[in-house]
């Protein structure tokens, strides 16, 4: 079990860098087709950076020059990239809650798979609760939605 985000995702939740996209790339939570189809919805939407461009004038038989055109986050950046994909997946995964089979496992494979970040540590299921509260799935629903407020701030989302 793992996310699949499509384009749309991709735009909904926060502004993505082309660091950002490149990781999320690498970690497979999307096809390189995904990322010629965001590019083309935010050049439609008018985002005329040249990356942009570059990927939006991509034809789908050309998806594997995606990841080559995509810069990796230098270490510096890295904990920003990580932070901002926990708070895009989470999103995700919230507005999704309802139709995947079990939101709290994958929430412990995104927690896994963006090496065990502290800021998402108190929503999954195995870990002790942060506070003195005794852990249910109804405090842990409130501190996801917590999470994903404070978080909604720092990323530029597009509401």
């Amino acid at each position: 079990m793992q996310p699949s985000l499509d384009a749309t995702s991709l735009r909904q939740y926060a502004c993505l860098t082309s660091q950002d996209i490149r990781y999320g790339l690498e970690k497979g939570w999307f096809s390189p087709a995904t990322v010629i189809d965001w590019a083309t919805q935010c050049a439609n939407a008018g985002d005329s950076s040249r990356l942009v461009l570059q990927l939006a004038s991509l034809f789908p038989h050309e998806a594997d020059r995606v990841l080559e055109m995509l810069s990796q986050p230098s270490p510096d950046e890295e904990g920003h990239v990580v932070a901002k994909w926990a708070y895009v997946l989470l999103a995700w995964l919230y507005d999704h809650r309802e139709i995947v089979d079990d939101p709290w496992q994958l929430i412990e494979v995104i927690y896994a798979d963006l090496d065990y970040p502290a800021e998402i540590a108190g929503l999954v299921r195995y870990m002790p609760a942060p506070d003195e509260n005794r852990a249910s799935l109804d405090t842990t629903l409130r501190r996801w939605q917590e999470f994903l407020q404070s978080s909604k701030k720092k990323y530029c989302s597009n509401d």
